[in-house]
């Protein structure tokens, strides 16, 4: 059971931590420079990937 809950740990931190760079990538590109999309465009594959 122990293993299951570090798992679940794990994937909460992975997707967590997606979901993060993934909203600052929104907001750096509206602020910032439009190139900063490439870094959602990444997260979100791997996130995407993940699932």
């Amino acid at each position: 059971m122990k293993d299951l809950d570090l798992e679940w740990d794990v994937d909460r931190i992975r997707e967590d931590n997606a979901s993060v760079l993934a909203f600052t990538g929104v907001m750096l590109e509206a602020a910032v420079d439009r190139r900063w999309f490439a870094l959602l465009a990444i997260v979100t594959g791997f996130l995407f990937q993940h699932a």
